[in-house]
């Protein structure tokens, strides 16, 4: 089954729960459908990597001021997930100057070499086409959700124990 947002109402990034727990998703919301989908952290900061680098090879667009200022959804707290992403694609129509976000379903299996076997029928799949002003404003809600985690150590650059701020590389 895939899902489609053509004319997304909203698309956004949020993360639930305690610093050091946190759960991290993705949400596309058009009319009275949502596609809340749990991801990794680092797939959050890599989509907003990658889609920066996208807008910055794109011709300017005829919108430029207007998509500087739009504003960054407020996702909500999503009911419950879909789906656990396993796949990233994306792409641009210069036709309809969108931006095509191609999300796949993980398929939770124990082999490696063929990520269908043992699964079901075809992965889930939620096609998302986003103007540029809600490109650029979630890549700026991303880059604050993945800030907002646990400082790093300033030895080895990992996160500190959420509860003491402790880092194992001290000793």
């Amino acid at each position: 089954m895939e899902l489609h947002f053509d004319e997304p109402d909203a698309f956004a990034t949020g993360a639930i729960g305690p610093k050091g727990q946190r759960v991290f998703f993705l949400m596309a919301k058009q009319g009275g459908e949502e596609a809340p989908v749990k991801l990794e952290k680092q797939q959050v900061a890599r989509l907003a990597d990658y889609l920066e680098q996208l807008l910055s090879m794109l011709p300017p667009s005829q919108d430029y001021e207007e998509d500087l200022t739009e504003e960054p959804e407020d996702p909500g707290e999503p009911s419950d997930m879909l789906w656990t992403v396993g796949g990233l694609e994306i792409g641009y129509s210069e036709q309809s100057d969108k931006i095509a976000l191609y999300i796949e379903e993980l398929a939770e299996t124990g082999n490696e070499d063929d990520p269908q076997a043992g699964h079901d029928g075809p992965l889930e799949r939620i096609r998302i086409l986003l103007r540029r002003g809600q490109t650029i404003a979630f890549i700026r809600q991303a880059r604050d959700i993945v800030a907002a985690g646990r400082p790093l150590c300033m030895y080895c650059a990992e996160p500190l124990n959420s509860d003491d701020g402790f880092c194992p590389c001290h000793n």
